[in-house]
């Protein structure tokens, strides 16, 4: 589980969460108030089905509403429930016995767990008010969904070899991937997404966001249903200065630390989430590639400070040693 961020969520980034007790009791950190079921007529569900669209209400502060936007929402029976993760052997050193069932030799460690078809939404900030307006609304959640930056390129100059009989030239490139994708959801759809850059110290460690643009969430189908709150910012080409490991979503709608879940011990249901903003490893770096007829060519890692100075207090961040192509 990401204790920052809400990996356990609905399709368009609420969390959700298992209650720990069975209906009619009440987990107080997993409220079922917090999915109605359907007796206001929605067409596409059975009646008292939990209903797939739920629209929070304003809220003030935590418990003063119900359904509570600064409660998770339960998964119900009936919900399909995706899932990402890691395949694990039950006893990690035996193999694997082709006369017993695969699902009994292993398990999936899941870190990304959500029903992709549920929505739930947020109360947007009143009309005439600048946001941020969580004191007078409650928190809006984001999740990102797909993340792609390319590393940019120059041309290559192989220098010559004499004693191999090389000439030397240029390898041009082309097409340098100037590229970025940044796509995810936001429960408050009336509200701008900044999106950033994260650098981090090589020594400190301290964080610096830096705005890379802004982009306004789509308002969804009728009726709310659909992609409502997705952003979507995509750039074939731009100077997107150092490619840095992390990369943030914000909201203006505001942020807010939700209740019971703090910096601290992971206290359930997700531990350390600050709502209004999703801040997370950039999923995808795209290197540049010489056209057909020339050599292959070295990946530019040198564009990624991450690796060539590392990030103060994390050393699985690099530097790497020696430095590509450079090998031990």
């Amino acid at each position: 589980m990401d204790s920052d961020n809400p990996t356990i969520a609905s399709g368009n980034g609420y969390p959700m969460c298992l209650p720990r007790f069975a209906p009619p009791t009440i987990d107080q950190d997993c409220p079922l108030y917090n999915r109605p079921l359907n007796t206001v007529g929605d067409p596409f569900l059975q009646p008292n089905a939990p209903l797939m669209v739920v629209t929070m209400p304003p809220s003030t502060g935590p418990g003063t509403t119900k359904p509570d936007p600064y409660k998770p929402a339960p998964l119900m029976v009936g919900d399909y429930v995706a899932f990402a993760g890691v395949l694990y052997k039950n006893i990690p050193a035996a193999n694997i016995d082709p006369a017993v069932p695969w699902n009994q030799q292993t398990y999936i460690s899941a870190n990304t767990v959500g029903p992709d078809k549920v929505e739930i939404v947020t109360a947007p900030c009143p009309s005439g008010t600048a946001p941020p307006c969580t004191a007078s609304v409650g928190p809006a959640y984001m999740q990102l969904a797909r993340m792609v930056i390319g590393t940019g390129g120059t041309p290559i100059i192989v220098p010559p070899n004499p004693t191999l009989g090389i000439p030397g030239g240029t390898i041009p490139l082309p097409e340098p991937r100037n590229n970025i994708v940044i796509n995810g959801f936001v429960t408050d759809s009336t509200n701008l997404v900044d999106i950033f850059a994260v650098d981090i110290n090589p020594v400190s460690g301290a964080e610096t966001h830096r705005l890379l643009g802004t982009v306004l969430p789509e308002p969804g189908f009728a009726a709310g249903r659909g992609n409502k709150g997705r952003f979507r910012f995509e750039v074939g080409k731009g100077n997107w200065g150092n490619r840095t490991r992390v990369y943030m979503a914000q909201s203006r709608h505001g942020t807010v630390q939700v209740p019971n879940q703090t910096t601290g011990a992971i206290h359930p249901p997700q531990g350390g989430l600050l709502s209004g903003q999703y801040h997370a490893p950039m999923f995808t770096f795209q290197f540049p590639d010489a056209p057909p007829g020339f050599p292959i060519i070295p990946q530019n890692f040198n564009s990624m400070p991450f690796l060539t100075q590392g990030e103060g207090g994390n050393l699985s961040g690099g530097p790497l040693t020696p430095f590509p192509p450079f090998l031990p």
